[in-house]
């Protein structure tokens, strides 16, 4: 039959013998998913032939036990990006990232939810693909071995700990499978063992052992391009104007603080460029140094739409797009490439990859934004990144925030470097909707909010009682206008707000820009959709 001479092919992959897999599929009715859950079963408990899996019997589709595994490929696919397929609600595929000269150019690992019971509380199932393909029996090791690693982890989320583990190891495990009369039984093909004196000597970046050694030929390509780029007319003019900012003054301070001490603590006002620059002079510097192949620079957001929007804007200072150099990673969403450096994230996403406790091993900076605001998430972040510290030297720590108090940080941190970036003013027009004003060039007592309830139309006896006596802040004013500025009292008219946002909008046309209100408390909640 057709579809399990495919299917053989496909469990031969994985490195299992045709023999066993046929025997596998044909205990499972030719199901590929039970048959390979059967065939790891077999591996990892050293069988000498597939189980049937009894509790395939029992259906935990139409059970609310699915949230784990959504959950989960939900806040993998915001971490590793562009490296994360998802094929079905099933099953996903990760693109590794491993730098080795005995590794395949091409490696993944397939990821499927396990048949037999609920995930976390059962191992997924999992294969090593790659192109060329590694040798059978290092393909079993590799499996037997990481499913023995998620054994250990059964009742918690596991998949990145796992990948983790994989990336950190399979160097390890290439050059030693381990003896092979563990897999014996269910080995494909007839690979000799390869001799002592055949090891290779070139190893993958390890945890915490970032190669500082400048000068390689990713390094100096990335350096040529950057040049290119830096030539064009259109990044010479968003230089132009990156220079205007007052960061920019601190470039240098900035620089050296940080290549000098392992912690420090930027502080500026806003609009003084230190979220969007920062970065930049890091990696620009790391680029200029030929270490631009290392480059891996985190920083952290506590909302969405500041991770969003910052990816946004020094893409664009860049002249590039949001994923190349510069990317995001949220909850549910993801812009990131093979060749990503910037990363901006949300805490949360970045706690979620640091909750396997394995450190952040191919991270060269790490950006903590908005640090004053103190949030569960962003105080947790500081206790795991001061842990980490110990055990990565070279791992860069950058607090910033608009508002801080400096010292306590410091402290905290052993006594962390601070630099200061002096903000910048602009004209502001104040205009005060609930008292009178003079307007320029008219002697008239007059009020803004005159000029909103005329140009909005808006009907302010609608929600109130009409009526009420003539008081000092409407003396004078055009009797209509007053009542209804009588009518609105000093409570916040949602309504109105409502009214002027559409008002400005329709006013303003296609030009570009934003309104920003500020409401107390949960008073957003109240204005009408």
């Amino acid at each position: 039959m057709t579809t399990p001479v495919l299917t053989n092919i496909g469990l031969s992959l994985a490195g299992y013998s045709i023999d066993v897999a046929r025997q596998a599929l044909a205990i499972h009715d030719n199901d590929e998913a039970r048959a390979a859950e059967s065939l790891m079963r077999m591996l990892l408990q050293d069988l000498e032939k597939p189980p049937f899996l009894e509790e395939d019997l029992l259906s935990f589709e139409n059970l609310d036990l699915v949230d784990e595994w959504n959950e989960e490929q939900e806040s993998t696919s915001a971490i590793f990006g562009d490296r994360f397929h998802k094929i079905n609600d099933k099953m996903c595929k990760l693109d590794l990232d491993i730098i080795a000269a005995n590794v395949p150019k091409v490696v993944s690992l397939e990821i499927r939810k396990p048949y037999s019971g609920h995930y976390p509380d059962q191992t997924p199932v999992m294969t090593i693909l790659s192109e060329p393909l590694l040798p059978a029996y290092i393909r079993l090791s590799v499996i037997k071995q990481m499913a023995k690693h998620a054994e250990g982890l059964k009742g918690q989320a596991m998949i990145f700990d796992v990948i983790d583990w994989v990336e950190s190891n399979l160097t390890r495990i290439i050059e030693n499978p381990g003896k092979l009369y563990t897999i014996s039984a269910v080995v494909a093909g007839k690979e000799d063992l390869p001799k002592k004196d055949e090891q290779k000597n070139k190893t993958r970046r390890q945890k915490g052992a970032i190669d500082w050694t400048p000068g390689s030929k990713e390094s100096k390509d990335l350096l040529q391009r950057t040049l290119q780029r830096m030539e064009t007319q259109e990044q010479i003019k968003m230089l132009n104007s990156r220079k205007t900012l007052p960061a920019w003054k601190m470039k240098e301070d900035i620089v050296k603080s940080i290549n000098n001490h392992q912690v420090t603590i930027i502080s500026g006002e806003t609009g003084s460029g230190k979220s969007t620059q920062s970065v930049q002079f890091v990696l620009d510097h790391l680029l200029s140094s030929e270490l631009g192949s290392v480059a891996k620079i985190v920083c952290t957001q506590p909302r969405r739409i500041s991770a969003l929007g910052l990816a946004d804007r020094v893409s664009s200072e860049r002249c590039s797009t949001v994923g190349k150099e510069v990317g995001y990673a949220i909850r549910g969403e993801s812009k990131i490439g093979r060749d990503t450096k910037v990363i901006f994230m949300t805490t949360g996403v970045l706690l979620r990859q640091l909750q396997s406790g394995q450190g952040l091993e191919d991270i060269t900076h790490v950006f903590v934004d908005e640090v004053h605001e103190r949030s569960l998430d962003t105080d947790f972040l500081l206790v795991l990144l001061k842990r980490i510290m110990t055990t990565r030297p070279d791992l860069k720590i950058i607090l910033m925030s608009a508002t801080l108090n400096a010292d306590s940080f410091s402290d905290y941190f052993g006594g962390a470097q601070i630099i200061h970036i002096e903000g910048r003013t602009f004209p502001v027009h104040d205009l005060y909707v609930n008292s009178p004003i003079s307007i320029i060039n008219s002697d008239k007592k007059h009020s803004y909010l005159d000029d909103v309830l005329k140009a909005t139309e808006f009907d302010a006896h609608a929600n109130a009682a009409r009526g009420k006596p003539v008081d000092e802040e409407t003396e004078g004013m055009d009797p209509t206008i007053g009542a209804a500025i009588r009518a609105l009292g000093f409570s916040i008219n949602y309504d109105l707000i409502a009214e002027t946002v559409d008002y400005i909008d329709r006013d303003l046309g296609e030009v570009d820009g934003a309104i920003l209100i500020f409401l107390p408390g949960n008073s957003i909640f109240c204005l009408p959709r």
